[in-house]
Parts: C-alpha cells; sequence; structure tokens
C-alpha cells in the first residue's frame, strides 16, 4: 500500500474573504493520482512494465486534447483513464456517442406593436421545434437535451435570428444518430412550417464504446479493487470521457472512479481517503502490467 501522507479528512469548496474556492476534483484528482503513482515507483524501485503517462488538455469542451493526439505514437495497447465520479471500485463499461448541434433560425423582423402581421418570429419557429422533439432521457442508454436558447434584440421587435444548442448521446451509435436527424428533421418543419429557414450544423463529439466484462483491463481492473478492499462496480455512464477517444483508436481503455462526489457542482468534493484509495489501485495497475 502506497504510504499515508495526508492528515485531512476531505478536500471541499469553501467560502471565505468573499472568495469560493473550487477544488475542481474533475479531474485534478486524477491528475494527483498518477503524479503520485510516478513519484511512488521512482522513490521504491518497485518493478513495473512500460508506463506511458498521458494528460490531455480541453477534457471538459469536447476531448479536444486527447482528440489531437497523435495515437500512432503509443506503445500500449491498454489503457486506463482516472475520470469519473463515485467511490473508487466503479469502472465504466460503456460510454455513448454524442453529437452537439448549433442551429440558427432564420425569419422576418417587423415591429411588433404597429405591423407584427409582416414579422415572421424566429424564436417562435425555435420554440415551435422545441416543443415537437423528445428531449431528456429517451431510454436507458439515450438522451438528448436542449442547452441554450437566445435571440431577438426587444421587446417591440419580432425577432428575427434565434439560436439553440443542443446534444444527443446513446451508447448506440446507430440510435445516436437516428435522434440527432429527427432532431433536425423538426427543426427543419417548424422553420418551413412558419416561412423561415434554419441552418443546422452539428458535429459528433465522441465515438462510444462498451466493454465486456472479460475483457482484459475491465478483469485487471476488479483485481486491482479487490486487492485494496473494494467490491468492483461495472457501471454504463452517460458521460464521454478521453476513454472514448483511445477505444476508438483501438486502444482497450477502461474508465475508473477516483472518488470525488457531487460532480459538476459548487458541492464538489474528495475524501482523502478515496484519493489515497485511488493511488493503491493505481499502484497495483502499474506493478501488475498488461503490456509487457
Amino acid at each position: 500500500m502506497l504510504p499515508q501522507r495526508y492528515g485531512e479528512a476531505g478536500i471541499r469548496n469553501r467560502t471565505g474573504g468573499g472568495r469560493r474556492y473550487r477544488p475542481a476534483a474533475d479531474d485534478k484528482a486524477g491528475v494527483a493520482v498518477l503524479l503520485e503513482l510516478a513519484e511512488t515507483l521512482r522513490e521504491s524501485g518497485a518493478a513495473h512494465g512500460r508506463i506511458e503517462f498521458v494528460f490531455t488538455v480541453g477534457e471538459e469542451i469536447g476531448l479536444l486534447g486527447a482528440n489531437a493526439m497523435d495515437m500512432n505514437g503509443f506503445e500500449s495497447k491498454h489503457c486506463y483513464v482516472l475520470d469519473s465520479a463515485g467511490p473508487v471500485g466503479g469502472i465504466i463499461l460503456s460510454s455513448p456517442t454524442m453529437y452537439t448541434i448549433d442551429a440558427v433560425f432564420k425569419g422576418r423582423a417587423a415591429h411588433a406593436g404597429v405591423e407584427p402581421e409582416k414579422g415572421v418570429s424566429a424564436i417562435e419557429m425555435a420554440a415551435r421545434a422545441i416543443t415537437k422533439m423528445e428531449l431528456g432521457r429517451l431510454d436507458d442508454i439515450t438522451t438528448a437535451n436542449i442547452g441554450t436558447i437566445s435571440g431577438g434584440t426587444a421587446t417591440n421587435i419580432v425577432a428575427d435570428e434565434a439560436k439553440i444548442t443542443a446534444e444527443v448521446r446513446s451508447v448506440y451509435d446507430e440510435y445516436s444518430r437516428e435522434v440527432l436527424h429527427n432532431m433536425l428533421d423538426v427543426m427543419d418543419e417548424a422553420a418551413r412550417e412558419m416561412g423561415g429557414t434554419v441552418e443546422c450544423q452539428y458535429r459528433k463529439r465522441s465515438q462510444g464504446y462498451s466493454l465486456e466484462q472479460s475483457t482484459a483491463v475491465v478483469t485487471l481492473a476488479a483485481r486491482a479493487f479487490q486487492a485494496v478492499g473494494r467490491t468492483p462496480d461495472c457501471q454504463a455512464s452517460g458521460g464521454a470521457s478521453d476513454a472514448n477517444v483511445f477505444n476508438a483508436s483501438g486502444i482497450e481503455t477502461a474508465n475508473l472512479a477516483v472518488g470525488y462526489e457531487n460532480i459538476h457542482t459548487i458541492d464538489e468534493y474528495i475524501p482523502i481517503a478515496e484519493l489515497e484509495k485511488a493511488a493503491d489501485v493505481a499502484y497495483y495497475l502499474a506493478t501488475n502490467p498488461l503490456d509487457g
């Protein structure tokens, strides 16, 4: 087990002196575990296989760093991403394909009090489209969401432009495309019905994956959790991570829980005991390698 270097019971957001501090455990916790692992291996001289450390940027805004990497530069055929919430022990077996949509509705401006009949409201087009969409949780592995909506310039002007952003996620790539195109069709129909137009751009942000419990990375992760006294908990996730990019590139990858809670909120926190346990797991994985 790794040496106990920490004395606090946990790290939380805290307010003091008029300022709010955010620990950003997602995913500074994963970075901290990897740095601790590198230092511990150097200090202990423990035998281990080939290890390649990867630190990416822009993960939260579209897996930008991982997508920009040259995957041909890696020797490893197996990988672990330390970037999931919940108690140490969680193994993400599946993660969705995700598409994002940027849509701009175009109408015709007019004075809202004098001659509204001459106007075509882009905001109304967007609203009509949204009411016809299936949103929220569509099934156990599929979701759709309208993220933002904006438009108009003043209350006395029929809005000639409105913008929405949206996303679709599903572990089944084919179904994610089906939902995506349904949303695009609904927006086009709403615009045509009202005599306007809509311009849509969509982008595939992540490729979904699904791992069997018998795969090498899952089997070793389960042994690592058991070795540190945790019960493996195989899960499906609605979120994407760098693991999506690595799996799509042919590098078998499992995303593991690091121990933080209340992810993406001002109440996010991580108990020190979980951080230490995650470091123990990383040490086990490094000293019981899959790749030579």
